[in-house]
């Protein structure tokens, strides 16, 4: 068991690969799914390099993946306040390419904001229940979300983020799980 691809161990499974490859072109969700060890996360990792890649574990939120999700392409997440399921805070620019990532998402988006200092860690915020804004953010990125061992999420944020997958789907966002 490794981390890495073993060339030696890799088990070719017929045309899987290139099936799931020509899924990625697609504008679609894909889900590989299979027994613990079965090879899921090898088969993801060699049709799909460089992803924004999320690894589920328990006690984890949806929150907690965009927040992480958007760590990975230079934006903070900052969660301010829960009071009676909302969730309040707002999404900012942590480096350069995030504020980069920012301001051009929100002038496709036709947003106004102001920048307060050409520091990378102020100004540009955005509130994070506007998952159209995340959508937006992640899709300029270039990148593909992976959200890997999906079956660690408990049942309640397993559920919304099913809602959030129909939602980003409309959105164009298109993301793989697995698990």
């Amino acid at each position: 068991v490794s981390t890495d691809i073993l060339k030696d161990s890799y088990v070719d499974r017929g045309d899987l690969d290139s099936k799931i490859a020509s899924h990625l072109q697609r504008d679609n969700h894909i889900a590989i799914r299979g027994a613990s060890k079965s090879g899921k996360s090898w088969l993801r990792q060699r049709i799909l390099t460089n992803p924004i890649k999320i690894q589920c574990r328990l006690e984890k939120t949806v929150t907690d993946i965009y927040r992480e999700a958007l760590g990975q392409i230079g934006v903070k997440l900052e969660t301010s306040a829960t009071r009676s399921n909302t969730l309040e805070g707002t999404v900012e620019a942590e480096t350069e390419f995030g504020v980069s990532l920012i301001g051009r998402v929100k002038a496709k988006l036709g947003m106004r904001g102001e920048r307060a200092s050409e520091t990378t860690t102020e100004s540009l915020r955005q509130n994070i229940n506007d998952l159209d804004f995340i959508c937006e953010l992640l899709k300029e990125s270039g990148r593909r979300l992976v959200i890997e061992d999906f079956h660690y999420l408990d049942q309640r944020e397993r559920k919304k983020f099913a809602f959030d997958l129909k939602t980003m789907w409309d959105l164009g966002l298109y993301v793989v799980v697995v698990g």
